[in-house]
């Protein structure tokens, strides 16, 4: 065979033959495989110097270079013997003052109670002067009557009577008694209307709060030792050192004995676990990356910790690139990319690595990016991997367990105090003074529970508060339950619907309702079962157990735990909710059934409502729990609402959360959701969800 002359032979055929599908192959494995040198990335890495906010001296440090550490474990603490003493004289002194307070009160309790039998016993005396001057003018009447018909009988001609005289006498002596008394008969007719007056008030009037409101004044200096009391304890938290993350203890740079400045680096901690890599595209790359799209990321260690990303960020603009990516010791400008890692990655801090942009993901891999658990729809009719956002425990101040009870059961984000506002199925301690306290919680974003509450001025107590929806205008409204309690009572402080402004000084209740009570004066039997409320409790009144509420126009919409209606939970609207407060009457059709919704169900339990919340775009969120069962059978669910303006929604599982209660939902400052989780005695949870994602 000569190939130079062309020579067609069957030998030369099929070596050509092999020879042409070799390139080809060749060709495609190559740019179906080969990885541009210009697309590079750098896993990130984080070293945190932790130091404390107070100066001081070091007492002790836990942790050794190497150590391992979890997130929140206390890594080292300053001397802090001076607070340490300090927060004790305060407690003692605070506890002195609890007991003078509390005499003071039972004392104040005895005065007003004395002042009110005073009023009693003023009233019953002007009564029985009344009494008698009426009794007398009675007499009077009769007299002159007398008088009259024995003087016309003795002008008559029938003789005179000797009884004419004496009743004469009488006469006269009452008419002078009656005119003296003419001049102050209208002076105690006055008076007894102020007494009465006053009465009505000891009747209305709430005895507790009077009494508390003598000790305002005295108030003040036990409310400062309770603000020191909690400044001393957060002074504590500022000299005792955390660990921002999971991570490595890489570096202690102070030991037991030195002497510190605030904000100095004592220790150093590297996170074990990165979470994202930055990609570097140079100018001329002509590959248009946007959010969304998935990546491949190469490890030049080993193929096996090979993994995958999603762009989550890309730079507007050129920026220079990393000095580890120089040549010749010149640095390059690219285009940066910031990519999330996926959760089980096995890539180290600051590794190089190598990737591959290879487009969006498909429409079903994009619910939420950051889930890392798996579940599914029951009663739904599909099943999809939907993923549970990273859970963190609330950080409630010490001060604050101390003082009251704290299980969220609603929330809502004021911008304008920067915080969030929480309502707790109870407050205060449990057969205390300050049980049923009429306290709201604030919580800041990074999950930051404040030490002190803010009270409720206008009203002496709450309970069971079970939701709270914005009302507009600085204005919010606050709902009780309905539900009768374990102990089987139902106290009208668990009926309120209350109304709340906000004002610079706290919050103010503008006025409240006893909805529960309102509903069964103004409903019909019939009416009660269009509302789905057709069961009864032992008490002999319908079973209505509020969880979830959210205001959309001049609308409130009541998400029910219970009752439900063929296993679907239960939506009630009240129209006009401005008319039922100004005139504290509910009108025909004016409280209807707006839908029942199938949640899904859960080890043959079905869900109902737990909260509601409206975003921005108008489109209805929901939460949803399984009513009476253990955490361990527990299934809190996060819903999208659809047709909830046609009269006929439908739910859409977005997330689960197993063996979990979310209990409240809101808006957060980034546009997202915030969910708190209520875990009863144990600190509460919250997470944050990104709408987008969803």
């Amino acid at each position: 065979m000569k190939i130079w002359k062309f020579r067609q032979s069957h030998t030369f055929n099929w070596y050509t033959v092999i020879w042409l599908v070799a390139l080809i192959v060749v060709g495609a494995l190559y740019y179906r495989y080969k990885i541009g040198i210009n697309y590079i990335g750098v896993v990130e890495k984080k070293s945190h110097s932790l130091g404390p906010q107070e100066p001081g001296k070091i007492q002790a440090v836990f942790v050794q270079v190497g150590d391992r550490v979890k997130k929140d474990q206390v890594v080292a603490v300053l001397d802090m013997t001076d607070l340490t003493v300090s927060l004790d004289y305060l407690q003692e002194e605070f506890n002195q003052i609890q007991k003078l307070h509390k005499s003071q009160l039972d004392y104040n309790t005895i005065t007003l109670q004395r002042l009110r039998m005073q009023a009693e016993n003023e009233f019953t005396d002007l009564i029985s002067r009344l009494s008698l001057i009426q009794s007398q003018i009675v007499e009077l009447n009769g007299l002159n009557r007398e008088i009259e018909r024995l003087e016309r009988a003795e002008q008559a001609g029938l003789g005179y009577s000797s009884n004419l005289s004496d009743l004469v006498i009488r006469r006269d002596a009452l008419e002078s008694f009656l005119k003296e008394q003419r001049y102050e008969l209208n002076h105690l007719s006055n008076k007894l209307g102020e007494i009465r007056k006053s009465r009505k008030q000891f009747e209305e009037a709430d005895i507790d709060s009077m009494t508390k409101s003598f000790l305002l004044e005295q108030l003040e200096y036990p409310e400062a030792i309770r603000r020191e009391i909690v400044f001393t304890e957060h002074r504590i938290q500022m000299r005792t050192i955390y660990s921002p993350c999971d991570g490595v203890v890489t570096d202690i740079l102070a030991y037991p004995g030195n002497v510190v400045q605030d904000f100095d680096s004592l220790i150093v901690v590297e996170e074990i676990k990165p979470g994202y890599l930055t990609l570097f595209l140079p100018e001329k790359s002509k590959q248009v990356p946007e959010e969304g799209m998935t990546v491949r990321i190469f490890s030049s260690r080993k193929s096996a910790f090979n993994t995958t990303g999603i762009i989550t960020f890309v730079h507007p603009g050129f920026v220079k690139t990393n000095g580890r990516l120089s040549f010749r010791g010149q640095t390059f400008w690219a285009r940066k990319v910031r990519v999330k890692l996926a959760e089980d990655h096995q890539l180290l801090p600051g590794e190089l690595v190598k990737v591959r942009i290879l487009g969006h993901r498909k429409k079903k891999d994009r619910q939420v990016a950051s889930f890392i658990a798996e579940g599914g729809a029951e009663n739904s009719g599909k099943s999809f991997q939907s993923k549970i956002p990273g859970l963190k425990a609330m950080k409630v101040p010490e001060a604050l367990r101390k003082a009251s009870r704290f299980e969220p059961s609603g929330v809502v984000w004021v911008p304008e105090m920067n915080r969030y506002l929480i309502v707790s199925d109870d407050t205060g301690i449990k057969d205390q003074k300050s049980d049923h306290a009429p306290w709201v919680f604030t919580m800041n974003n990074e999950g930051v529970v404040d030490a002190v509450p803010l009270r409720l001025t206008g009203i002496n107590e709450v309970n069971d508060l079970e939701a709270i929806a914005s009302a507009g205008h600085n204005s919010y409204y606050f709902c009780s339950s309905q539900n009768i309690s374990k102990q089987g009572k139902r106290p009208k402080n668990r009926e309120f619907l209350i109304k709340v402004k906000r004002e610079s000084s706290g919050l103010k209740v503008l006025d409240k309702i006893n909805l529960l009570s309102l509903i069964e004066n103004s409903c019909s039997s019939a009416e009660l079962a269009q509302l789905g409320l057709i069961r009864k409790e032992i008490d002999g009144r319908p079973v209505l157990n509020i969880e979830g509420m959210v205001r959309h126009g001049n609308a409130l919409y009541f998400g029910l735990k219970e009752p439900a209606l063929n296993g679907h939970a239960i939506l009630l609207k009240l129209k006009d909710v401005d008319a039922l407060f100004n005139y504290h009457r509910l009108s025909p059709g004016q409280l209807t059934l707006a839908g029942e919704v199938n949640l899904g169900s859960f080890k043959g339990k079905n869900a109902t409502f737990s909260d509601l919340y409206m975003d921005p775009e108008g489109e209805l969120w929901a939460l949803s729990t399984i009513a009476d069962v253990e955490f361990s059978d527990q299934m809190g669910t996060l819903h999208r609402i659809k047709h909830f303006s046609d009269g006929n929604p439908e739910a859409e599982m977005v997330i689960r959360f197993p063996e979990m209660k979310p209990e409240g939902v809101c808006l957060n400052p980034s546009g997202g959701l915030l969910i708190v989780m209520d875990r009863d005695d144990q600190t509460p949870m919250f997470c944050t969800v990104e709408v987008e994602d969803l």
